[in-house]
């Protein structure tokens, strides 16, 4: 294997690959009946470090830029679905499931960690805040590639999106208990920057969102042209991811502000949605096939009976958790059965929490980090089928409206 350099060094080559590469791979996984995902996600598997070694490690690290360009798009598009008589519909229920789904995952890795592997309690509570989040790509994906649409697919992208700020906010709460069990609160003032870092986070995304929002409504409402319009939103999306960066808020929270402020304040905004749709598909295909390239196998030989009961107890405890979230608050019959099953996949967010926790408690850095790494490698490869199996045991597929605006991808046979 050449994982260190890989065959291809070239940056331009190697973003041609990637797309190149996850087309064979979608029709490949179209052709044998599994979402077109999986397929990106195994063929990167296969030209990255871990096997071919076509793409190196440095390049995969080097192509980074393509992931946040990827998620800040996708946060953009699910944010379009918080319309507020959309929300009217849903009712407030959404919340309530998000938030069950979420404490499902949280307590019941936290106890089996504890309980049964005997770990510290405030490893366990992190681990449990780190099981809390979803990612939301590969669903957003399967749902647009089955053109899925009815109350399970509308319950879902709304859990999906809420998930990333209750995840973020059971995180920031565990590593204040975490650092107040293992002595490392000095005084008041550090306790209340443990607090505040996470509640600017979520406040700081929806301001920088809404300032994004004001800048492209004042601007479109200028403008004419189809290419002008996607020029507009190319340009404010990046421009708020930068600024999301720069102080220090959620990549996908402040995007999906952008794209709820959006479809609710801004007259033209399905005409601006609706100018990705040439665009999106190509940059989706690099943005899972360049995550399926980061995957390392060897991390599944390392996990060990934690990092299983880790899988196995956040499964279980998303699949619970949605389904009662569901029945206390009436939701459809079909969200009660199988709602939980769409929210396996994880990735993103959670990785970003792990590095976050292993720079402020470096003594279990290497475990935590093995651990939920190998775990990403299995929510990955199994979070696409059970999400397909939710959506066709519900009965949704084929289901959505396609506009001229925004064509659908082709469905496997």
């Amino acid at each position: 294997m050449h994982g260190a350099e890989g065959f291809v060094v070239n940056t331009l080559l190697a973003l041609g690959t990637l797309i190149l590469v996850g087309l064979l791979g979608g029709k490949a996984a179209a052709a044998a009946r599994f979402p077109a995902v999986t397929g990106y996600l195994i063929f990167g598997l296969i030209i990255g470090p871990s096997l071919l070694g076509i793409l190196g490690d440095g390049m995969v690290q080097s192509l980074g830029l393509v992931s946040t360009v990827a998620l800040a798009f996708i946060a953009f598009s699910i944010g379009s679905e918080f319309e507020v008589r959309h929300l009217k519909e849903l009712g407030g229920r959404v919340g309530w499931i998000t938030l069950a789904e979420a404490s499902g995952a949280f307590l019941l890795v936290s106890a089996v960690t504890y309980f049964i592997f005997h770990q510290p309690l405030y490893v366990a509570l992190i681990l449990g805040s780190i099981a809390s989040a979803t990612a939301p790509a590969a669903t957003v994906l399967i749902i647009r590639e089955y053109r899925a649409k009815g109350p399970l697919t509308d319950t879902l992208i709304a859990v999906v999106a809420l998930d990333d700020a209750i995840g973020i906010t059971f995180y920031g709460i565990s590593v204040a208990l975490a650092r107040l069990l293992t002595g490392r609160v000095a005084g008041g003032a550090n306790a209340w920057s443990l607090v505040a870092a996470p509640v600017w986070e979520i406040v700081g995304s929806f301001l920088v969102g809404l300032v994004g929002t004001i800048a492209l409504g004042t601007i479109a409402a200028r403008i004419r042209r189809p290419e002008d319009r996607l020029a507009l939103v190319l340009g404010v999306v990046l421009a708020t991811s930068g600024m999301a960066q720069l102080l220090h808020t959620s990549l996908l929270l402040t995007n999906m502000a952008l794209g709820m402020f959006t479809v609710n304040l801004v007259p033209t905004s399905r005409r601006l949605f609706g100018a990705l749709a040439g665009i999106d598909q190509p940059i989706y295909i690099a943005f899972f096939v360049l995550a399926g390239a980061g995957l390392h196998l060897r991390l599944l030989t390392q996990v060990g009976l934690l990092g299983i009961g880790y899988i196995v107890a956040r499964g279980i405890g998303k699949i619970l958790g949605a389904g009662l979230g569901a029945r206390w608050t009436g939701a459809a019959p079909q969200v009660q059965r199988y709602l939980g099953l769409a929210l396996i996949p994880q990735a993103g967010v959670a990785i970003g929490l792990t590095l976050l926790a292993a720079q402020a408690f470096p003594e279990i850095a290497p475990m935590l980090t093995t651990l939920i790494l190998g775990a990403v490698v299995v929510h990955e490869m199994i979070g696409p089928f059970t999400a397909k199996i939710a959506i066709v045991g519900a009965g949704e597929v084929g289901k959505a409206a396609v506009s001229p605006s925004s064509p659908a991808p082709e469905l496997p046979e």
